[in-house]
């Protein structure tokens, strides 16, 4: 590489810093003027979230937040509410919208959620749960929030996690073990989305990943509707946040065994009929 290209490249770098620093100073001096968000995906990890996220944005009365997963209710609530009022827009008509799908599992967000944005409304989108468990264990494995694979095996974690479950608890607390190692316990639903509904009622809406899947344009509409907001052709030209790993999960049986009395409080808890064949 020349030095004079070197040089350029150097200010060309010193200046997108300065930009991006006079950017979040710009919005923290605005913060008081900013959006809360009127709506939150809350969940589920690996359930299809950013592509949801991103499709809901393509609406021109939909505002997303700087980056989509502020994780300000579970891993940055000492942070000033200032600071999370910058990451939205300017106060106007469109809807703000935030996705951190940690949400939905962690002990500390609904509290924390129903002071600060009690009126939100929340959206959790739910994956078959050994097809999720799988899917967020190849996750860990290509480097996580960069903390490093998991040792274990699939089924060594699996195990360890259901026992986690059946000697401490489901609900996670923004530990370690919480965060990177819940891949059995992020799919028993029911007493997550409980919780929710209980402080938030039909501010909640329950959605099956799969449909998302397999019908992207009719799913995101329905969320529109739902806003009250118009409907509108989605460009899909990108599928977001799928993993290049083996779909055949190991120990396929013995999971559907054990999430199956779950689903069915769950199926009870929302009225539905079985999402998921087993």
């Amino acid at each position: 590489m020349s030095t004079f290209r070197k040089i350029a490249e150097d200010f060309a770098l010193m200046g997108k810093r300065l930009l991006e620093r006079a950017e979040k100073t710009w919005r923290l001096a605005t913060s008081p003027l900013r959006e809360l968000p009127n709506v939150v995906i809350i969940g589920t990890q690996k359930g299809g979230t950013t592509s949801l996220y991103h499709y809901l944005c393509q609406h021109p009365r939909i505002g997303g937040a700087l980056s989509k997963e502020l994780h300000y209710f579970n891993l940055e609530y000492k942070k000033h509410r200032l600071w999370y009022r910058s990451n939205f827009d300017l106060q106007g008509n469109r809807i703000s919208l935030e996705a951190t799908p940690d949400y939905i599992f962690d002990e500390n967000t609904l509290w924390r959620m129903s002071r600060l944005i009690p009126e939100a409304k929340l959206i959790a989108v739910l994956r078959d749960p050994v097809s999720r468990a799988y899917s967020q264990y190849n996750h860990v494995q290509r480097g996580m929030g960069n903390w490093g694979a998991d040792p274990r095996s699939f089924e060594e974690a699996v195990q360890a996690d259901i026992r986690f479950a059946r000697e401490n608890r489901v609900i996670g607390r923004s530990e370690y073990e919480d965060i990177f190692h819940s891949y059995v316990r992020r799919g028993i639903y029911a007493p997550q989305i409980r919780r929710f509904k209980k402080v938030y009622g039909d501010q909640l809406l329950v959605l099956r990943s799969e449909d998302l899947f397999s019908d992207p344009n009719g799913f995101v509409n329905s969320i529109f509707e739902w806003l009250g907001i118009e409907q509108r052709d989605l460009q899909i030209t990108q599928k977001y946040g799928r993993g290049n790993y083996k779909k055949e999960v190991p120990m396929r049986k013995e999971l559907e065994d054990f999430f199956e009395p779950h689903n069915r409080k769950l199926y009870e808890l929302l009225g539905v009929k079985e999402w998921w064949s087993y």
